[in-house]
Order: C-alpha cells, then structure tokens, then sequence
C-alpha cells in the first residue's frame, strides 16, 4: 500500500489496492455485486503498476483493477458520457478531427491565452474543465494533417506512432522526431491512419473500443515494411506492447499480427540508444550558449512495465553542456494517470504538489520527459506553482540542439 499514489495522498484503506482487490475478490465470488460506489472505488487507480511492481507475491493488481473495469462495463454499459466519447469520436475516422479542427478555430473565443507557455484560461464555466488554471490549445495544424513521410520503394527501418496529445496539441514533438531521423539520414514512415492507441478506453473498461482501435492500427501499421514501430509516449507504448496482444489473443484474423505488431514497438530513447551510435552524435553537436540544468521525469509506465530507466538519461547525459540533476528521493508518479487526471482532478493535482515541491529543489530550468500524459501535468504544475521552468519532451530537448 506504501507505494500507491492514491493511498499516499488519502490514506485511506478502501482507496488503496489491498482494500480494491478485496472488493474484487468478493465480486468473482459472487458475494458483493458491482454498485455506484463499488464503481467508484475501482476509479481511485491511476494503473501505474507501483503496486503490482512491489507485490512480492506476485500480483497483478493492476491488471486485476482494469479486469474488474471491464467485467463491470459488460454487467452495466459505460455511462452516456464515455459511450458517445469512445464509440463515436475516439474510434471515428473523420469525426473527432473534424470536432477538433472545428475547436482549434474557435478556441480564441471560448478561452482567452495565458502568458506561461501558451496556455489557455476558459472564458466561460464549463463543468468538466472547472478549477483548472491551465489548458493546452489545440494545434493550429495537427501533425498528421503535415506533409509528412510516407511508405516509398524504398522500406523505411522505423515507422512514428504519433499519438493523440503529439497529434493534436503537440505537433512539435513530432517534428523533432522527423528531425532525428533527418538528422540520421535515415527515412522514417507516419501512417496517416493511424488512430488513438485505445489506451483511454482501455482504462475504463471499454475494451470493445480499444479491440476496435488496435485492429484500426495494426492494419494501418504492419502494411508496411519496417523493423520498428517508434513511439514518444510511454504510455501508449506500453499499451501497444503489452495489451494489444491480449486483447486480441481470442481474434482469429488479428491475434497473429498483433503479437508481430507489439513485437516491433519500441520507445524513441531506447531506438536511439540501442541502435544507433546517436549518443556519441549528441556530444559531437555545439553546446548551446550557458549550461542547462535538466532533471527527467521517468513515466510510470516506463518503470514498471517496460523497465526503461537508463536510456533517457544516457542520451540527455550526452549532451554538451548539461548539467543533469537526479530528483531528490527518486522516481514518483505525476499524477496524470491518463483519465485519472479528468475523473479525479483535485487529488491527481495533490499528488503533483509533491512533485513540484521536489522539481523546485533540483533548481532546474527544464524537465524532460518520455510521456504526453505527464507532460501536459507537470506543464500545468508549472503555471500553478509559478515555477520559472520548462516542461518538454526529450525529443524536444534534442531538437534545441539540433537546430541550427
């Protein structure tokens, strides 16, 4: 229990995984049927593994945390809300590009921009975003609406998998990766059909979408001829390495090419560091003016499912001129938690201010991180914490570098 987030911040034994599997456990055996509050419950969890990491026994908490999720959207239906979000946008080909394109045009009228970092304030209430000081704009032009590389004659070693937040809110995230590869000299393929690695649906219990939108990927994906699969958000790149091949195991068509997807997923960082000799073109490179104090984030997802911790920083250790700062006390979760952040704003928002308080120590100017979750947290961390710092991605950071 000592390594939950949720139990750190609340201390209270039902909100904690002990206290979730043993609802779950009389669940399976038919001595507690779900309820609003047994509903309620399951969504105290941020499925950051901590727990499932620390269990000496052995168990997958978290697996059996979204198992329940998914065994009560079958008993009970996922409310309106999720339904018409999951089925009918996030699975939508055309229909939530179209909503949010609409939005990036009139964003100027419902919300007014904010100094720090571009953010927006909302100019009316609206219930869902209440409370919150910071909000990301959407992206003028989406980074898959680009000119963007495509599958040739010639086979490219890697395809992007961009991501929702990169694809809509960040696209420069996704141009310092096509500027990588540039820099490499080496092709690089973005599928423009690619859709959401399904990972918020997923959370939720809604697998029926999330089988939907792995399929939709796949498909789009494995018609080409290519080693990897790149990602630069750690939680889709566990998702799509780790459930994919699950969810789609009873699939007769997909169970086969859903292992040989998952099986060429691989985070940028470790591409980089594994595969090429790009740490030693990073100390080749002009140090920028004065030194750069950076500190790193590690994504949950990265700890504790894929194991990533060392090739981050080897890479941001290779850069001329930094100055690199471990976080006193270790990696700790942000917070975000995917939909957490949106269900349970107030506590996912506690559990950052822990967080702030040690980013402030490391008297940093940029934090760098692997995840879009976690960047957009600890992007709004700064803005209500007054921090003078940037948040970015660690292709962002390269890219300062690489610019000429």
């Amino acid at each position: 229990m000592s390594v939950c987030p949720v139990y750190q911040a609340t201390g209270l034994e039902a909100y904690s995984p002990r206290g979730k599997l043993s609802l779950i456990e009389a669940n399976r055996e038919g001595r507690l049927p779900f309820s609003d509050r047994f509903e309620e419950l399951l969504s105290y969890c941020l499925l950051c593994g901590a727990c499932t990491n620390a269990c000496p026994a052995g168990v997958n908490a978290d697996v059996s945390i979204q198992e329940a999720r998914a065994r009560l959207v079958e008993e009970k239906g996922l409310p309106a809300g999720k339904r018409y979000f999951f089925h009918y946008l996030l699975d939508s080909e055309r229909l939530l590009p179209f909503i949010l394109k609409s939005g990036s045009l009139i964003q100027g009228l419902l919300c007014k921009r904010i100094p720090e970092d571009s953010g927006l304030h909302c100019r009316f209430p609206i219930p869902l975003l209440a409370g919150r000081s910071w909000l990301p704009p959407l992206a003028p032009t989406f980074f898959l609406d680009n000119d963007l590389p495509q599958e040739t004659s010639a086979p490219a070693k890697a395809a992007y998998f961009t991501g929702c937040i990169t694809n809509y809110l960040f696209p420069n995230v996704g141009k310092a990766v096509l500027n990588i590869f540039d820099f490499l000299g080496e092709p690089v393929w973005a599928p423009k059909k690619q859709k959401c690695c399904g990972f918020p649906a997923f959370c939720a219990g809604d697998e029926e979408t999330a089988r939907s939108l792995a399929r939709a990927n796949i498909s789009a994906f494995l018609d080409g001829r290519f080693d990897y699969i790149v990602t630069t958000c750690a939680s889709c790149s566990s998702h799509l390495r780790f459930n994919y091949p699950r969810l789609l195991a009873a699939d007769p068509v997909f169970a086969e090419k859903a292992a040989e997807f998952s099986a060429k997923v691989m985070d940028i960082s470790v591409f980089l560091s594994h595969n090429k000799g790009f740490p030693r073109q990073l100390s080749d490179l002009t140090p920028k003016t004065g030194s750069l104090k950076v500190t790193y984030h590690d994504p949950c997802h990265f700890r504790f499912r894929e194991k990533i911790f060392e090739e981050p920083r080897l890479l941001i250790k290779s850069l001329p001129g930094v100055d690199f700062r471990e976080p006193a006390g270790g990696a700790a979760c942000c917070g975000h938690g995917g939909l957490f952040n949106i269900t349970h704003y107030d506590l996912s928002q506690e559990i950052l201010d822990k967080r702030m308080a040690v980013l402030r120590d490391t008297g940093a100017d940029i934090l760098v991180t692997s995840c879009m979750g976690c960047l957009l947290q600890w992007k709004e961390g700064l803005v209500r914490h007054g921090l003078n710092a940037q948040a970015m991605h660690l292709v962002e950071l390269f890219d300062i570098f690489l610019s000429k």
